[in-house]
């Protein structure tokens, strides 16, 4: 899962309704540009969000863990 946000206190109402079920991270994606909406650089992730990400060698920025 990769969900992007705006801003930072978005991206955390996102997780935080929906960290119940699985470990949530909120990353600053610096290539969001390519796969987000313009502006849109703060992404939820899951881990296998992350996997992806790290199989692509983008570069992000993990800010919180929800879990």
């Amino acid at each position: 899962m990769l969900k992007y946000f705006s801003t930072i206190s978005k991206a955390r109402r996102f997780a935080e309704a929906n960290c119940a079920f699985q470990e949530l991270m909120i990353i600053f994606d610096k290539e969001a540009h390519e796969d987000g909406p313009a502006g849109h650089k703060y992404c939820v992730v899951n881990q296998e969000g992350i996997n992806h990400l790290d199989q692509m060698n983008w570069d992000y920025r993990v800010l919180e863990t929800w879990d």
